[in-house]
């Protein structure tokens, strides 16, 4: 960089749902340590107004009568005037926003309008369940490939949501790049484990049902019982958890995860 030229201005726009917290914290340390980023970030954490009228794509195969907003449509209205106050007081040269629905925000914003990126772990138009539908209108996947379009650069998490943003929503391949999850740039050792003890498998996350948490133990306690012990590290109630060869432990810290769980696991 050229040490008279000023560092580009970031705004990172960080939606406070789920995984995408723990996403937001290791992108602001990345572009904090970064010396040609200034770097603002905004954690958004969405009102529980609007989480309550809200549709979601967690509504897998059902009709819901109640949540008739569509959240892009909703920031791009009045729930976007933070996301819109702060980019007009900042003047950012570039928007990151992550996950993407708050987006909806920069298209009411007047032209010209800092260009954005997007991150993103699933289009509207994906069935999140093997064998059923999406439960998205046609005007608002209309919406969502809008925004998609809108955008400068778009990081999907996977190959699949590449595949969806091309082939549903029509974004030019030259403008995504598969960007997976990560996690900090740790050495681990081999699990020491005594020779011929079953493999000690790990599963992290929510929503167990949906991520096949449930399937996962009835493998290992049926077709795979003896070969290997399975290790369930999540936030939900995990009472129903009583086959063999299966062990819930709930919820840990992220840290304690990172530097002792998973080291552990094979």
């Amino acid at each position: 960089m050229n040490p008279s030229s000023k560092p580009s201005r970031v705004l990172f726009i960080s939606s406070e749902m789920l995984g995408w917290s723990e996403y937001a914290t290791q992108l602001e340390a990345a572009l904090s340590a970064h010396e040609g980023i200034n770097c603002t970030v905004l954690r958004l954490e969405p009102s529980k107004l609007l989480r309550l009228i809200s549709r979601r794509h967690a509504r897998v195969g059902s009709v819901d009568v109640l949540r008739r907003v569509d959240p892009i449509a909703a920031y791009q209205s009045v729930f976007g005037r933070e996301i819109r106050r702060m980019i007009l007081a900042e003047e950012p040269d570039v928007v990151h926003v992550a996950a993407h629905w708050p987006a909806g925000a920069m298209l009411s914003l007047p032209h010209p309008r800092p260009p954005f990126s997007l991150s993103l772990d699933a289009t509207r138009a994906m069935p999140l369940q093997p064998g059923r539908s999406h439960n998205w209108r046609k005007a608002e996947i209309t919406r969502e490939a809008a925004l998609v379009q809108a955008a400068h650069h778009v990081f999907p998490m996977s190959s699949t949501v590449r595949q969806s943003l091309v082939e549903d929503l029509g974004v030019a391949e030259d403008r995504i790049t598969v960007l997976p999850p990560s996690v900090p740039d740790i050495v681990w050792p081999p699990a020491a484990h005594p020779a011929n003890t079953p493999a000690q498998i790990v599963f992290v996350g929510n929503d167990l049902e949906r991520k096949g948490a449930y399937r996962l133990a009835e493998w290992v306690s049926g077709p795979l019982a003896g070969l290997c012990h399975l290790h369930i590290y999540s936030g939900e109630n995990g009472a129903s958890f009583s086959q063999q060869n299966v062990t819930f432990h709930g919820r840990v810290p992220h840290d304690e995860l990172l530097t002792d769980i998973l080291p552990s696991m094979d």
